[in-house]
């Protein structure tokens, strides 16, 4: 059963906003373009799309890449679906976003960060970063002892914050607000209009934006970024953690130890249900019931890639194509993450549940 939409906040301010033209583009707006796009990045971004500027799918915007794993999955398991030069230019576009430091695509002229779209490994430190901060910080443990220590604490809030993704990107009334605030965005600039920049007028409707669906930013309009927890005992930015209704505070003297067995995961858990807006609830299932309705936050991560995928990315660029051949697609998907097809098939499910068919990320 899809989340009841419950009271915007910043509608009725963003409608009237919209209809009496109150937002103004700043005079400056020109200038701030030209001085972020004309970055290294930017220009590598313009020669990518110059050199493919014949092929229809680079002139789409946004323009996310597609794993590795995914374009040599189709090319050879769907022979025929993308021309030559079309695996080219996934490749080539690929290339620049891994060497962009694990890039999502192209947004606006210039890449947008992917770390939420990066696999696990590639989020946490290399060996010799490992060594260094060994080293620096004086502890003595192996880098492979530190590495296994960090996928156990890691990993969980990874899939975590993966899986919330999923499911706010399959939520109606999420958006329903992304649309409303996007249009209120654009409405005072037209240009990554998903992004704070330096001496940009404060914008609180946005902050609240932002706050109600626990954001610290946006990657861009499709990838947003949300807020962590401060496990480590350095205080982290505000925006990272704090200033939300629904955080919850922990703190502790360095006089103070946890015996063994102490239930704090239970504390949090019935701390989070009590203090959760309505419109969280669906999620705070997600987190905590046994039997979520539909599936765990395993299982929403997954949904988060897979409709990622297939709609921002293949569906966007290949939406005729590939309707007649779901099932292949599905075939390939599956291959590329290491699951099988019937994992995939369910995710649909979930997907379609949620959205409706004709938003789904099975093709038109």
């Amino acid at each position: 059963m899809a989340e009841k939409i419950s009271f915007i906040p910043f509608d009725k301010a963003i409608r009237v906003d919209l209809a009496t033209n109150k937002a103004v583009k700043p005079a400056n707006q020109k200038l701030v373009q030209t001085a972020t796009a004309g970055g290294c990045d930017g220009e590598k971004c313009r020669a990518l799309l110059n050199q493919y500027r014949d092929l229809e799918i680079s002139k789409i915007d946004p323009l996310y890449a597609l794993p590795e794993e995914l374009i040599t999955g189709i090319k050879t398991g769907i022979p025929g679906l993308l021309k030559p030069k079309e695996v080219d230019f996934e490749r080539d576009l690929a290339h620049l976003c891994s060497v962009a430091a694990g890039a999502a695509g192209i947004v606006a002229g210039n890449t947008v960060p992917g770390a939420m779209l990066q696999p696990l490994l590639t989020i946490k430190p290399n060996y010799e970063e490992i060594v260094e901060a060994s080293q620096q910080f004086k502890v003595q443990c192996r880098p492979d002892d530190i590495r296994k220590d960090l996928a156990q604490r890691l990993d969980p809030l990874i899939t975590q914050r993966q899986g919330y993704l999923g499911w706010l990107l399959t939520n109606r009334q999420y958006l329903q607000e992304r649309d409303l605030i996007r249009r209120h965005r654009e409405a005072q600039r037209n240009w990554r209009s998903f992004e704070s920049i330096p001496h940009e007028q404060s914008d609180p409707t946005f902050r609240l934006f932002l706050d109600r669906w626990h954001l610290c930013s946006l990657h861009c309009w499709d990838l947003p970024v949300p807020k962590m927890g401060d496990l480590a005992g350095i205080g982290l930015p505000g925006l990272a953690i704090g200033g939300t209704p629904g955080i919850t505070g922990l703190s502790l003297s360095s006089v103070v130890g946890l015996p063994k067995g102490y239930p704090l995961a239970q504390m949090l858990e019935e701390q989070n249900r009590q203090s959760a807006p309505e419109h969280l609830a669906g999620w705070i299932q997600v987190l905590f019931d046994k039997k979520p309705p539909r599936g765990g936050v395993e299982h929403y991560q997954g949904v988060f890639f897979v409709h990622f995928y297939l709609k921002y990315v293949i569906r966007s660029r290949y939406g005729q194509r590939i309707r007649r051949c779901q099932g292949k697609i599905d075939d390939v998907i599956a291959e590329a993450f290491g699951k099988s097809p019937e994992w995939v098939r369910k995710i649909k499910a979930t997907i379609t549940a949620r959205l409706g068919q004709n938003h789904s990320s099975s093709a038109d």
